[in-house]
Formats: structure tokens, sequence, C-alpha cells
């Protein structure tokens, strides 16, 4: 029976906050509507909201890793591997979903890519 609740919680849980998400993005929307500024789509809202999800929970994940961190199997160079690219994939995607015009979203991407060619590199490279 314990398991039954662990589940729900786990699939009703980011469910949940993903609508929250939504609710205070198209809360936000309404808001610039209301000033007579140009509004984005629901399904942008949507994607938005499952982006700053993602970031949430890699992020979550590789703090909650980092707290635990042990030096054998886990230490920093392992979470920001594994973790890093992730948020900031995340991040960047949020930005991209949520950026009036194409240019800042093309920039971010660049930014995020290099971010994270140079984050392994120095991995690979031992500096980290």
């Amino acid at each position: 029976m314990g398991t039954d609740l662990s589940f729900s919680i786990v699939i009703v849980g980011p469910v949940l906050l993903g609508a929250v998400l939504w609710w205070l993005l198209s809360r936000h929307e309404n808001r610039r509507a209301v000033a007579g500024l140009p509004r984005h789509s629901g399904l942008r809202l949507v994607f938005a909201s499952a982006a700053i999800l993602a970031a949430l929970f890699t992020g979550g994940c590789s703090l909650f890793f980092l707290g635990n961190m042990d030096g054998s199997y886990v230490n920093l160079p392992t979470v920001a591997v594994a973790g890093g690219p992730a948020f900031v994939a995340a991040a960047a995607w949020s930005v991209v979903t949520m950026s009036r015009s194409r240019t800042t979203g093309i920039k971010v991407l660049m930014v995020v890519a290099a971010v994270i060619t140079a984050g392994y590199i120095m991995v690979i490279a031992g500096v980290m």
C-alpha cells in the first residue's frame, strides 16, 4: 500500500506543480494583455511550465546528490557532468520559450552550447 501512495505522489505531484506554474504564467500573461502588451499562446505557456519543472527537478536532484557526497562515487565533477548540462538546457529552454524575439533565443542557445562544451572540456581535462 505504501508504494501505491508514493507512486501516485510521484505522478500527481509534478502534474499539480506544472498546473500551478501554468496558472501563474497565464496570470502574468493576462496582466500583460490588460496593459496592452502582446501575450504568449497557451501552448507556449505549457512548454515554459515544462521547462521550469525540468530545471527545478534537475537542479534539485543535483543539489540533493551534492549534499550526500561521499567522495568515492559521488563527487563534484560527477554531479556537474550528470546534472549541470540538463539544468542549463532546461533553464535555456524556459528562456527561449518565453522570449519575445528569435534573436534572443538564438543568443541564449549559443551561450548554453558554449557553457556546456566548456564544462565538458574542463571535466575531461581534469580542471574540476
